[in-house]
């Protein structure tokens, strides 16, 4: 594979460019080293500058990534997300967290995952206009047992969790 040699000068400007391009993104939101480092090359600049700049940007405390996953983790305990699937979601951008860790922000926080998938499932019975009367037909309770699960498990609750919760509600 033949490599191109970029020039000293060119190479210099890549990474004043890609700075300048990382400090704009950075103004308007935080991301994780791997997020930008995507967003950067995308945008045609070097790996090296982009490893470079990176480097300046987490040295000059300006990326964060402890602060972005913590930020990160709420927002998406806020939107009702179990633990498991926030984990998931942190480590598809690149962020390592323990589950535990953030199981202790849900306790921080006083959220209890299952008290929290009870809530959700109220809240979908809501929406169905089924918070006071459920289907008698043994098929149809099914179908609403399953569509449930589905909700809940695209939270990322665990099918047992989610089956707990649900079943919590509808004998409540």
């Amino acid at each position: 594979m033949h490599t191109k040699m970029i020039p000293a000068q060119d190479q210099h400007s890549d990474r004043r460019q890609c700075y300048k391009h990382c400090l704009k993104l950075l103004e308007r939101k935080d991301y994780s080293r791997k997020k930008l480092s995507d967003k950067l090359l995308q945008k045609g600049f070097s790996s090296e500058s982009v490893e470079d700049v990176l480097d300046e940007m987490t040295e000059k405390k300006f990326l964060r990534e402890d602060f972005y996953i913590e930020a990160r983790v709420k927002g998406l305990m806020r939107k009702s997300y179990h633990p498991f699937a926030i984990q998931s979601r942190l480590s598809e951008e690149g962020c390592n967290i323990e589950s535990q860790d953030i199981f202790e922000i849900f306790q921080e926080y006083q959220i209890d995952p299952k008290e929290e998938g009870q809530r959700l499932v109220r809240k979908k019975l809501l929406l169905l206009n089924m918070d006071s009367r459920l289907p008698s037909d043994h098929e149809q309770l099914f179908k609403l047992k399953t569509k449930l699960i589905r909700f809940l498990s695209s939270k990322g609750y665990p099918i047992e969790l989610a089956k707990s919760c649900i079943e919590a509600e509808l004998t409540a």
